[in-house]
């Protein structure tokens, strides 16, 4: 498995997500933290173990061998905990942080594949519509400033823009 490569085999252009020439789905939004994807997986967890968690995908620092790990997060700012695996790495996330894919906005160090870096972006966008490029926006109004959706939408239930508040 390519753990870099999410790319929708439904979708037209089925490229790895790595090449912003053609992208169309660089990022997976049924990932994202509190998607539909994620909330019918953490039900059927909850349905198999009876343990409520919230489920997640992310980067934990800059090791490649961590691809493919979970763990759990148990935090006092969240109502449960987080099940979360490493489906990439990064050299801005610092070993022992677990970077959350969230719809937050921000691009990261790759640029989302918006209209300014390819004739095929994920997202019909500028990429100041994103917030700074590693965090996104500092406030939950901006968020409106972001799609709410990509180009090819896998799932209509997901507004990017209602997730950037979740």
């Amino acid at each position: 498995y390519d753990w870099q490569n999410c790319a929708n085999p439904a979708d037209p252009i089925n490229k790895n997500v790595a090449d912003c020439s053609s992208c169309l789905v660089y990022s997976c939004v049924d990932w994202l933290a509190g998607s539909a994807g994620m909330q019918q997986r953490e039900a059927s967890y909850l349905d198999r173990t009876g343990d409520s968690v919230y489920f997640g995908v992310g980067s934990y620092g800059s090791d490649k061998k961590k691809a493919g790990l979970c763990y759990r997060i148990s935090t006092t700012t969240m109502d449960r905990d987080l099940i979360v695996q490493v489906v990439t790495q990064g050299p801005t996330v610092p070993d022992g942080n677990f970077n959350l894919y969230v719809a937050d906005g921000g691009l990261g160090t790759q640029n989302a594949c918006t209209f300014e870096s390819t004739p095929a972006p994920q997202y019909f966008s500028s990429a100041s519509d994103w917030g700074k490029a590693i965090g996104g926006w500092d406030d939950v109004q901006s968020c409106s400033k972001i799609p709410k959706s990509p180009v090819c939408a896998v799932n209509p239930q997901d507004d990017l823009q209602y997730l950037c508040r979740w």
